[in-house]
């Protein structure tokens, strides 16, 4: 058996250990994940002898991925505590799905995916129906029917099915980042929304026609002007409808805002930024990937705007503010890059190269306020709450500093890519507004 099916035999076997949820207390099942955490840091490589690692992670000492297995459902069981299946399917979306998806993927000749060649519509279609069928089966038959309190047999198998095509979603996106980070928070945070949304769905818009027309003509004309290929141009969409539910004419503006704003910034002075090699590839065209790393959180929060209409003012601004981050970050990096005098790294402040990740200038970080601010005003001059100005700028520009200090860090280190830092900072830009809601309330 190569190093490789050896591997995948580990990682899909892992599901055992999961044969306790339910059956022992949440801190008893965290604490043998951070067992295996330890285990997996010092002393893996021994027992192995390096045989479970490529050939990459042996040179640099440690594998991402024997490490982000325990220490993610770690930190699914610590967030998720008090519902237990939520882990259960988070993981076996990671083992069964992630498991299987590159093995079916090698084993049966199919196209390859649109949005990533490296990917097959064999392994992606093999991670949903292997991981579906396999979470499901492993779920209802070995685990204790009261993990599945709060909601039907059927209901968890809608459930489970929708977080098992996030997961697959997640790990067929591009150099993202590791599968064994993104697939099982992927899938445990759709499962947890998909759990707490009402039992009956709200009712669409009343102008929802107009709405979908809208983000229809919105994408295409993306596309046929080349600002965005095809596929993103699908996954736009997506993100456009989803923020147009919860949030209106307002947030679709919003949106609006950002694409045409970072399109403008991106194509401005391209010539001078290709001189530094800080050009956006493909002429600044954005694919599926760039569409939800910037968008995905805005329209996650979109829908819950719609799907919790008592709290929808608060999701509102979240997916404003993440938008704002969004606006920011492109601001701050394609402005920046133009018109920054010094350079210098956000973690150690000494000089630096212009345009490298995690390199700040005043220039760029005035430009990425105003990124920031001009979301935030177009926010509050549709919902007429100007209160909401601070909060959005701030959380903005917070994230936007937040980019910058990854980008120096994990992403220097090869832990994350452009655009699970895009993801990451929108997501905290949404996140710290939802604790400053938390404190004021």
């Amino acid at each position: 058996m190569s190093n490789e099916l050896k591997r995948k035999a580990v990682h899909v076997s892992m599901i055992a250990w999961a044969l306790l949820i339910g059956r022992i207390a949440p801190w008893q099942v965290n604490a043998i994940c951070l067992l295996a955490l330890l285990f997996n840091i010092f002393l893996l490589r021994r027992v192995t002898s390096g045989t479970l690692e490529r050939a990459l992670e042996r040179e640099q000492g440690y594998s991402i991925g024997l490490l982000a297995y325990p220490a993610v459902l770690l930190l699914i069981g610590l967030v998720w505590h008090e519902q237990q299946i939520i882990m259960a399917i988070a993981w076996g979306a990671m083992a069964f799905g992630d498991g299987f998806a590159s093995v079916i993927g090698q084993r049966i000749s199919s196209p390859k995916l649109s949005w990533n060649p490296a990917k097959t519509w064999a392994g992606f279609l093999g991670f949903i129906s292997v991981a579906f069928s396999l979470t499901w089966l492993f779920i209802v038959g070995l685990l204790p029917e009261a993990i599945r309190e709060g909601a039907s047999l059927q209901a968890w198998t809608g459930i489970i099915f929708i977080a098992v095509i996030a997961g697959a979603i997640a790990e067929s996106q591009e150099g993202f980042v590791d599968d064994n980070i993104a697939v099982p928070l992927a899938a445990a945070w759709v499962a947890s929304i998909a759990f707490s949304a009402p039992k009956t769905f709200p009712p669409l818009p009343a102008d929802w026609l107009l709405g979908m027309a809208a983000v229809t003509v919105f994408a295409v004309g993306s596309v046929a002007l080349k600002k965005i290929d095809r596929w993103g141009g699908f996954a736009g969409w997506l993100c456009s409808f989803g923020i147009y539910l919860g949030g209106g004419w307002t947030c679709l503006g919003l949106l609006f805002v950002f694409f045409a704003g970072g399109s403008f910034a991106s194509s401005w002075g391209i010539e001078r930024k290709r001189a530094f090699g800080a050009a956006q590839e493909n002429n600044g065209m954005r694919s599926v990937v760039h569409a939800l790393s910037n968008g995905g959180v805005a329209a996650a929060c979109g829908v819950c705007a719609w799907l919790f209409p008592t709290e929808a003012l608060m999701w509102k601004v979240m997916l404003a503010a993440s938008l704002a981050a969004a606006t920011s970050d492109t601001f701050s990096s394609e402005f920046g890059t133009l018109y920054g005098k010094r350079f210098r790294n956000i973690l150690t402040f000494k000089p630096d190269v212009r345009g490298q990740d995690g390199v700040i200038s005043l220039e760029g970080i005035a430009w990425g306020l105003a990124g920031s601010a001009m979301v935030a005003i177009v926010f509050a001059l549709g919902l007429g709450l100007s209160w909401a100005v601070g909060i959005i700028l701030v959380a903005g520009v917070l994230a936007n500093l937040m980019d910058s200090l990854l980008g120096a860090s994990l992403q220097r280190l090869g832990l994350m890519n452009n655009h699970s830092v895009n993801f990451t900072t929108t997501l905290i830009a949404a996140l710290l507004v939802r604790i400053a809601w938390e404190m004021i309330a």
